[in-house]
């Protein structure tokens, strides 16, 4: 009787095939190492942002591995070595042509490489273009960090018609442990972190500190990096300088850090009063996730997407950058709560997307 109802079920509903259990994952990350800025080390953002997702895959029990090379001749070897399924290639340094070679010898191996930039700033990549959808047609996967930049990616790859593939891989992040810093109440400390680029827009943010300083009756040390310069940030640098330069030295300083450790940077952000990421274009900005577990009040530009829409401001109006600075001054357990939340929110969506991906 029993085989009787097996029977006509199987006929009625088709029989199950048997299920394929994917092989376990082993994902590779390979960045090339960066010797300016003293190495990449701990300096490296890009690592950075790297070792977070590391740790989140490991944390899931998903083997992961990262390696720093010279080149692109040191890839082969790191692979034969550890033997992934995945390879991620962090930012774009791999020439397309490599990759026939590579595919050649390890063609088991997934290939992603990995966006950190919206099209804006891809924009002054003078070979992002090219190699994107050179990579398309050789049938891999382009990750970004950015559903916008997906989205973007995506309509062109549909005019290409090319093999390869976009996805979507967000920022993770790891909560550090909390430093605890202050400076002189009698000096009001503000922070504009982070590379010197036009599309961060520093130069906006002096004028704005220089302003809420003045509003608020206090001398102002306004901190930025000035160790790290890219893409054609040296005249928003001069002109930050020559500002601070030209105004009273005893109420207006400039206050310029070498590129720091995390640990390094953690204390220093923890010695802020406020911090400003108020950006022309973001993907997902690691100075303001680092800031806000230094429990620092933060303002940002809408661009910085998962953080606290209560303290963004766009990167143009100088008002609403000013109105959200004294919200977020006057309300810091609030304004560091409500960003906290926000990012607690991103790490939980991010790791899911990851461990969703590789498990």
């Amino acid at each position: 009787m029993f085989e009787f109802a097996r029977k006509w079920a199987s006929a009625l509903f088709g029989a199950r095939a048997p299920v394929k259990k994917r092989p376990p994952q082993r994902v590779l990350f390979i960045l090339k190492r960066n010797e300016g800025y003293g190495g990449s080390g701990p300096s490296s953002g890009l690592l950075n942002s790297a070792r977070y997702c590391l740790v989140t895959l490991q944390d899931a029990g998903i083997g992961a591995h990262l390696v720093e090379v010279t080149d692109n001749n040191d890839i082969d070897r790191e692979i034969t070595k550890y033997r992934p399924t995945v390879v991620i290639i962090e930012a774009l340094w791999v020439v397309p042509e490599k990759f026939d070679v590579l595919k050649r010898l390890h063609p088991g191996v997934e290939w992603i490489v990995r966006i950190h930039s919206e099209v804006p700033f891809l924009a002054q990549e003078g070979i992002a273009m090219a190699w994107i959808i050179d990579y398309w047609r050789r049938g891999l996967t382009v990750a970004v960090n950015s559903r916008r930049c997906q989205r973007d990616l995506w309509r062109v790859k549909c005019a290409t018609r090319a093999p390869g593939g976009t996805a979507y891989l967000p920022n993770c992040y790891v909560l550090p442990a909390v430093p605890d810093e202050r400076t002189d109440p009698r000096r009001l400390n503000i922070g504009c972190f982070g590379a010197i680029r036009p599309m961060k827009n520093q130069l906006e943010q002096a004028i704005c500190a220089i302003h809420f300083a003045n509003n608020v009756g206090l001398p102002l040390d306004f901190h930025i990096n000035a160790a790290r310069v890219e893409t054609g940030g040296e005249n928003p640098l001069r002109n930050i300088r020559e500002l601070f330069r030209r105004l009273p030295r005893e109420r207006f300083r400039l206050v310029e850090h070498g590129w720091e450790s995390r640990r390094q940077f953690l204390d220093t952000l923890a010695m802020m009063d406020l911090c400003l990421q108020v950006s022309m274009t973001e993907s997902f900005n690691l100075v303001t996730a680092d800031a806000i577990a230094a429990e620092v009040p933060v303002v940002t530009s809408p661009e910085i997407s998962w953080s606290a829409p209560q303290y963004q401001a766009r990167p143009t109006d100088s008002s609403a950058i000013l109105a959200a600075m004294h919200d977020a001054y006057e309300n810091p357990c609030r304004a560091v709560q409500r960003n906290l939340k926000c990012l607690e929110d991103w790490i939980a969506r991010s790791t899911q997307i990851w461990v969703d991906r590789f498990s």
